[in-house]
């Protein structure tokens, strides 16, 4: 990258620092840090790859998510693209990253068309499982007011939230590394849930039945 891309990398940073950093759903500013390290983790089989754009997608992922701050636009984004004078083609390309790197995106058909999306959706999803993940998981429905469980289902709890998404993110993974990495999570989730639901189980066995 060159000094004045640098530059930008380091504004968007400092962004994300100032606009997540006490941020407490899961999506603060150490996780945006970590899925900037996996994406350029992820990149390194790809030399040919525009890192900037990549990099430049990474940190700015999350400063517009609707579950922080609501209004659904790219205001913050496209106020840092003109304040840091990003030339027009970046600042799209960015905004297409972001638009379509979403788990709720994807549901509704969106898909990342580029290879520099598909690694920082992959670096996204990977630190939603494992054990960031079960901790991420529970931190945001803590935030939300949601019971860690609930055995007869009649409200959301977030252990519900492994069987509705992040046990399926696994198989929705793009490159092959973040396939491995994503495998090696998701089998510590899988044996995270089950130790959890057997002690859900062994404590409801001994109350009296009604």
């Amino acid at each position: 990258m060159t000094h004045e891309q640098n530059k930008i990398i380091k504004a968007a940073q400092d962004l994300v620092r100032v606009n997540l950093g006490g941020e407490p759903t899961g999506h603060d500013f150490f996780h945006v840090e970590r899925v900037v390290g996996l994406a350029r983790l992820l990149a390194e089989p790809y030399p040919e790859i525009d890192h900037y754009v990549l990099v430049l997608s990474a940190w700015l992922h999350d400063i517009d998510d609707r579950k922080i701050v609501y209004h659904g636009a790219h205001v913050n984004v496209d106020e840092f693209m003109l304040l840091n004078h990003v030339d027009s083609h970046t600042a799209e390309r960015v905004k297409d990253i972001i638009d379509n790197l979403s788990y709720s995106s994807s549901l509704k058909g969106k898909k990342e068309t580029t290879l520099e999306g598909k690694i920082a959706q992959d670096a996204d999803r990977l630190d939603a499982i494992g054990a960031i993940g079960i901790a991420r998981a529970f931190a945001y429905g803590g935030n939300k007011g949601r019971l860690l469980v609930d055995p007869t289902h009649s409200t959301p709890a977030t252990v519900d939230h492994f069987d509705e998404k992040l046990f399926k993110l696994e198989a929705l993974m793009n490159t092959p590394l973040a396939k491995k990495m994503a495998h090696e999570r998701s089998a510590f989730m899988k044996q995270f849930i089950e130790t959890f639901e057997n002690e859900v189980k062994q404590s409801k066995s001994a109350l009296p039945s009604e």
